[in-house]
């Protein structure tokens, strides 16, 4: 992944730079490798979840550079959880209250379906 000068981010594939610039990108922190399993989560905002919120995308994408290491359940969570707040607080801004409360059961309800 490498971050542009505005901030996004955007997916670059590896076979398409030499390595000197590859190796040069990625000591500078200018962009980020992913491992299998973040690269699988980004494919899957690539074809669907940029259409449903470009901003969504994009928060992902920032979490998926992190360099915290995270189990499958929360980076999974974390992802969701960032669409989730959104369509909350579209949808309950004028009730703050209750929309604490949603987001408390849809954290309960997340990790008892998960597990």
């Amino acid at each position: 992944m490498l971050r542009v000068g505005s901030g996004h981010l955007y997916l670059l594939p590896t076979a398409c730079i030499d390595s000197g610039s590859l190796q040069q990108l990625l000591i500078t922190k200018a962009a980020f490798p992913l491992c299998n399993e973040r690269a699988k989560v980004e494919d899957c905002m690539s074809v669907w979840g940029r259409n449903a919120s470009k901003r969504w995308h994009q928060l992902v994408l920032n979490v998926l550079c992190g360099t915290e290491k995270k189990s499958k359940k929360e980076l999974f969570r974390l992802c969701i959880q960032i669409r989730m707040n959104d369509l909350i607080a579209d949808r309950l801004t004028q009730e703050p209250v209750l929309a604490h409360l949603v987001r408390l059961q849809w954290f309960v309800a997340y990790e008892n379906f998960y597990d």
